[in-house]
């Protein structure tokens, strides 16, 4: 397997190989944050111009970008696409190309003073180790995770629940469970997890959206069967041809923050 591959267990039974070299230049498109979510990232993450952030699972360094914009922060992005760490590097982000998913993160520990991961965890078969591996090379701050419950994407998914109908299945195999995930932070020894939902974006269904998805922007796409796609798009199209006016939709996530230690206020409080 190319290095352009990702391979993804999923409790030692969910594989799954997506060439991120094929999506690298359209990536973009599909991932991008809003002011609102990077303020708050950043003050749960304490993240300011003195933060040496590490953003792992990176693709393009859409999310570690926009916080070193915000912040100034330095910001490395640690992934194993080389065509989306191109990318990344291009937006003032320090690369680093290496599999995240059963070893060692190549830092010494007590490197960062955050941790961020946007939509990452699901390609991950052994979350304790990465959770370890990420309290090793964190000083004294937090971990924040961005991904989807089962039900935000049961309830939310913008195209998927209603037009590729065989896919929500797959991603909720993919997807760990928001509780899952915020245990195998506690093993790892985090400790404060906190859990937020959040409203991400809303999406115009149009035709401009129907050549993004025609052209498999996302991964997602890749994974159903040409027959189950070409169906999708199908009804899709009709159902942009039916509507009068384009039809918004949106979509939801959480955010897992997990600190290394407690946090103390001025008044010996733990936060």
């Amino acid at each position: 397997m190319s290095n352009d591959c990702i391979s993804h267990a999923l409790l030692g039974r969910w594989i799954l190989d997506i060439n991120y070299a094929e999506i690298a230049g359209t990536y973009d498109e599909w991932r991008s944050y809003s002011a609102d979510l990077i303020r708050f990232v950043c003050g749960k993450g304490r993240i300011d111009g003195a933060a040496n952030t590490l953003e792992i699972g990176c693709g393009t360094g859409n999310l570690g970008s926009a916080i070193r914009e915000h912040t100034g922060a330095d910001v490395t992005g640690i992934d194993l696409s080389l065509p989306m760490l191109i990318r990344a590097a291009r937006k003032s982000i320090r690369p680093v190309c290496a599999s995240l998913d059963g070893f060692n993160l190549p830092f010494r520990g007590d490197s960062f003073d955050a941790i961020i991961g946007a939509y990452v965890v699901h390609y991950i078969s052994d979350l304790t180790r990465l959770f370890s591996e990420c309290r090793r090379v964190l000083r004294n701050g937090a971990i924040i995770i961005l991904t989807s419950s089962h039900e935000q994407i049961e309830k939310h998914h913008p195209v998927l629940r209603e037009f590729f109908h065989g896919f929500l299945q797959i991603e909720k195999k993919r997807f760990p469970e928001i509780n899952e995930i915020a245990s195998f932070m506690e093993r790892a020894g985090f400790r404060d997890i906190e859990r937020h939902e959040i409203f991400l974006e809303k999406f115009l269904i149009d035709r401009t959206y129907l050549k993004k998805v025609e052209a498999r922007f996302v991964s997602t796409y890749r994974l159903l069967t040409q027959e189950e796609f070409d169906l999708g798009v199908k009804r899709l199209t009709r159902f942009i041809e039916d509507s009068p006016e384009p039809v918004s939709r949106e979509w939801r996530a959480t955010l897992i923050i997990g600190r290394k230690n407690a946090v103390i206020t001025h008044a010996g409080q733990k936060m």
